[in-house]
């Protein structure tokens, strides 16, 4: 009996670990008059990617306990900016699946929300709002618990693959009750696929 018991242990599969932690970072771009906390995803080797309303008009941002410099930012105008850094060098990074997201599929995000560094939260994608008629671009509807913050951080998927990057929070607040719906949401990327490779491959010697 004792020699099957610890047979079924040994068949139980490991706990997953949540996947993307070490391609995950708080963000600050500091000016001489203000900052700022974001959250952000390494990409490629010197290349990470955010919401565009993190920018500042700065040269440098820190990244965790690092500084790089901003050689380039690539936007795609529906709020996400890739960097592309110089004095920096990220041995971790994701693989980007733009927009590749069914409704009800799970997420991983590791963001900084109220300037906390690297929490750990899952969702779902639970919606989607589509492009309205004065121009806004479609909107994920996230079912995760995000704050001020959380801006930029990567929505991963359970094989640690980049979907989409939280841009957005929103509360309804019932006129009558002392309610309040929160909803964070994302809007889908629009990178030309050579923005993307260009992020994966920069500073990257051709072998």
């Amino acid at each position: 009996m004792k020699r099957f018991l610890l047979f079924l242990l040994l068949a139980l599969p490991l706990a997953a670990r949540p996947p993307g932690k070490n391609a995950t970072f708080t963000i600050v771009a500091e000016t001489i008059s203000s900052e700022g906390t974001c959250s952000a995803t390494a990409i490629g080797p010197h290349a990470i990617l955010t919401a565009s309303h993190c920018e500042m008009p700065t040269d440098f941002v820190r990244v965790g306990d690092r500084e790089a410099h901003v050689d380039k930012i690539i936007r795609d105008k529906q709020d996400h900016s890739i960097y592309l850094l110089g004095g920096i060098t990220f041995t971790e990074f994701v693989e980007v699946k733009q927009n590749e997201y069914e409704i009800g599929q799970e997420f991983h995000v590791w963001g900084a929300p109220s300037s906390f560094d690297h929490i750990y939260r899952h969702g779902y994608v639970a919606g989607v709002i589509p492009t309205s008629h004065s121009g806004r671009p479609a909107m994920l509807v996230l079912d995760f618990n995000g704050f001020l913050g959380d801006s930029g951080a990567g929505m991963l998927n359970n094989e640690g693959q980049l979907i989409g990057i939280v841009t957005g929070i929103d509360e309804k607040k019932a006129p009558t009750l002392d309610s309040v719906f929160k909803m964070m949401g994302a809007y889908e990327m629009a990178f030309e696929p050579g923005d993307l490779h260009k992020a994966r491959n920069y500073g990257v010697t051709p072998k």
